[in-house]
């Protein structure tokens, strides 16, 4: 890495933190892993070559800090006694069809019941929509409650 790279990328990272602080708010800071997970996704053996400080950030992204849910879903279903299960999205941070339903059929061989999903017409942190098209469509095959969060609506 030359200096100038260096510098693009340092000042990418204070923009992360900076993001960071300011969604802090509407970000998950409880954990939510059991003691080791991280050391299962990381490789057995050292790499050879560096990888780049894009990956870099988006495994922390991914793996250390990832999703987002709207505290008000995930204090409801504490008060409801009610597991709840984030659910991956995409790289516009749009929950999609496909990302919703191998959850719910994990949840069912686990003896779960599945039974609502939470999307979002545009998040206030991201201004992300979520692609409602195909989760109503995953949902009504599973016959699951659709509720969308319309915050900045």
């Amino acid at each position: 890495m030359d200096i100038l790279e260096f510098v693009k990328f340092a000042k990418a990272t204070i923009d992360f933190v900076a993001d960071y602080n300011e969604t802090l708010r509407n970000r998950n800071v409880l954990p939510d892993v059991e003691s080791g997970y991280l050391s299962k996704l990381l490789p057995e053996q050292s790499l050879q070559k560096s990888e780049k400080w894009q990956e870099v950030l988006k495994d922390v992204e991914q793996y250390i800090m990832p999703d987002q849910s709207n505290s008000s879903v995930e204090k409801a279903g504490i008060l409801e006694s009610i597991l709840i299960r984030l659910l991956p999205v995409d790289n516009k941070c749009s929950l999609r069809g496909k990302t919703s339903k191998k959850p719910i059929q994990e949840d069912r061989e686990k003896g779960l019941s599945p039974c609502y999903v939470v999307a979002t017409l545009e998040t206030t942190d991201t201004c992300a929509f979520d692609n409602l098209d195909e989760v109503e469509l995953i949902c009504k095959e599973h016959n699951i409650w659709l509720h969308i969060d319309a915050a900045y609506a």
